[in-house]
């Protein structure tokens, strides 16, 4: 080792010394500032649709409409009949088949109501020559 003096000459040369004890440790320094954050990546593409889920159940009934108007009344169901005589009493919505020779007189009711019929047919000798025989306020239409 080498001893200096304040003027920076060398005073004398000796032997090291064994080195001290080390001194306390110094105060932490400061956090440094946080870096930068990187960049996020590009998004991958989308998926494949899933399946379709299960049907849901069936809602309840809703409430049920009012009820319209009755309709018109249809024509009537014509009940036929044989007539073998040589007259014939009528009644509403039936039909009458005359099957005689002679001439066969059918007498209408004395009243019917609106929709109501009464129908007259020949099959015997003399089919087309029946007549029927009405009532003053009653008329005979023929189809």
């Amino acid at each position: 080792m080498k001893i200096y003096n304040t003027d920076g000459l060398i005073l004398g040369v000796g032997e090291t010394g064994p080195t001290g004890p080390s001194g306390p440790t110094g105060t932490t320094g400061t956090v440094g500032p946080t870096g930068l954050t990187g960049s996020d990546g590009a998004a991958g593409s989308t998926g494949p649709t899933g399946t379709t889920g299960p049907q849901g159940a069936t809602g309840t009934t809703g409430p049920q409409g009012t009820i319209g108007a009755t309709g018109p009344t249809g024509a009537a169901e014509i009940t036929w009949n044989n007539v073998t005589g040589t007259s014939q009493a009528a009644a509403v919505n039936n039909g009458y088949v005359t099957n005689n020779g002679a001439l066969v007189t059918v007498t209408l009711p004395a009243s019917a109501a609106v929709g109501q019929a009464v129908a007259i047919s020949g099959s015997g000798a003399r089919a087309g020559g029946n007549l029927p025989r009405t009532h003053p306020r009653l008329s005979i239409s023929s189809r």
